[in-house]
């Protein structure tokens, strides 16, 4: 299966929108965590056994938890990155989730 990547300018304009929406301010505090957090999935996906390749809800999973973890990594994390990012990916999947 080939996987459509979530790109940190797009994650970092639904954070802007998100912020835009709900208030608070914008920007990165640390890159690098942000860098980790978006990587996860793709190490998931490179170390993963090739029999039992993981599913998408595994990667949607890699994301959220990712970018819950490292949430200093943006100036004003918030709930609503995390449920921006899995309703990304549940679209794309074509599944809907209600939060």
């Amino acid at each position: 299966m080939t996987w459509r990547w979530i790109t940190k300018s797009a994650l970092l304009l639904l954070h802007g929108e998100s912020v835009a929406e709900h208030g608070g301010a914008d920007g990165l505090r640390d890159e690098g965590l942000l860098d980790s957090a978006l990587s996860r999935p793709l190490n998931l996906v490179a170390y993963a056994d090739p029999a039992a390749p993981p599913d998408f809800a595994a990667l949607a999973a890699s994301y959220t938890v990712g970018l819950a973890k490292n949430l200093y990594a943006q100036v004003n994390y918030n709930a609503e990155v995390g449920r921006s990012n899995s309703t990304v990916q549940s679209v794309n999947a074509g599944l809907r989730f209600e939060f």
